[in-house]
């Protein structure tokens, strides 16, 4: 569980999939928007079979792989651009940049051909993090749950109801579970889609948010004016 004291305004994205030059456009609008925290819901690094590619392209064994890190080149320059940052809740210049380990990373990591230490992936591991103070989790989502609905809309409202079962005050949640940028509102046990680039959280209302940066999108989450804005 993360506690997060001053972080009032989050930057929040997945998906990268190995995209260096998205990433460090993202990384910069971001920051230069003000936020005082950067959440990288999973999907940094390229999806597995393209790793893999490389593995085999450089015929690696087992016993040749200790503590080496095997990625494409464009998995590379994006590790390289999170080392231009403040990185995994460090304090310094830039806000502090927290890492979630998706499907590519768990793939990538699950190879025993890798046995990378590599400080990178010492990220948070569990698919869920709570910030309590403020009644809203961050999630990869659960990648190993076989009940979990494919379509968007129900799916929103089982991760949803599985997260509040953990805890009960939750009223927002982030997820990168999603190659789509959606947001929607549930209220009286009825669920929409919201298509605005500007959400005022309500009363009485709960929220999924997917933030995925497929194309370039993020979202910026303010604490204190309880608001969501989307760059979609």
């Amino acid at each position: 569980m993360l506690k997060f004291i001053k972080i009032m305004r989050f930057g929040i994205f997945s998906n990268i999939n190995g995209d260096a030059q998205r990433l460090h456009q993202t990384l910069d609008e971001i920051i230069e928007r003000g936020v005082t925290g950067v959440m990288i819901l999973g999907n940094l690094i390229s999806p597995y079979g393209r790793i893999k590619r490389v593995m085999e392209s450089d015929n690696l064994l087992i016993s040749d792989s200790v503590d080496k890190l095997y990625l494409d080149e464009e998995s590379k320059k994006c590790l390289d651009i999170l080392g231009e940052y403040t990185y995994l809740g460090k304090t310094g210049k830039e806000p502090p940049i927290f890492l979630f380990k998706g499907q590519n990373e768990l793939d990538f990591l699950s190879d025993k051909r890798n046995r990378s230490n590599n400080h990178y992936f010492q990220a948070i591991d569990s698919t869920i993090s709570f910030l309590t103070d403020y009644n809203f989790a961050l999630t990869n989502g659960d990648i190993t749950d076989k009940n979990r609905p494919k379509h968007s809309k129900e799916r929103s409202v089982y991760i949803f109801n599985s997260l509040r079962n953990h805890n009960p005050n939750l009223t927002v949640c982030f997820s990168g579970d999603s190659e789509k940028q959606e947001a929607y509102e549930i209220k009286a046990g009825c669920i929409e889609c919201i298509y605005f680039d500007s959400v005022n959280l309500k009363l009485g209302s709960s929220y999924v948010f997917y933030p995925s940066n497929l194309k370039s999108g993020f979202v910026i989450y303010d604490v204190e004016a309880n608001k969501s804005l989307f760059r979609r």
